[in-house]
């Protein structure tokens, strides 16, 4: 496969989904590409399973992140 300008694959395997609780979220770990953080996020509400990537800017990479379960 060929990439090329801005464009990256972002994966990661997350083990025992299926054995994820409601409400339960599970985050890849940050990686770097283009100066930007990303990283994937699952999570099960309900009988749904999710899945989400986030980013931050370079602004915002020497700020503490905040989660809550």
């Amino acid at each position: 496969m060929s990439i090329s300008g801005n464009e990256f694959i972002l994966s990661y395997f997350f083990k025992d989904v299926s054995s994820m609780k409601a409400d339960e979220y599970r985050f890849s770990p940050w990686v770097e590409k283009f100066g930007v953080l990303w990283r994937l996020e699952t999570d099960r509400t309900d009988n749904h399973i999710g899945v989400a990537f986030h980013c931050r800017l370079p602004e915002q990479m020497n700020k503490k992140l905040y989660f809550f379960d």
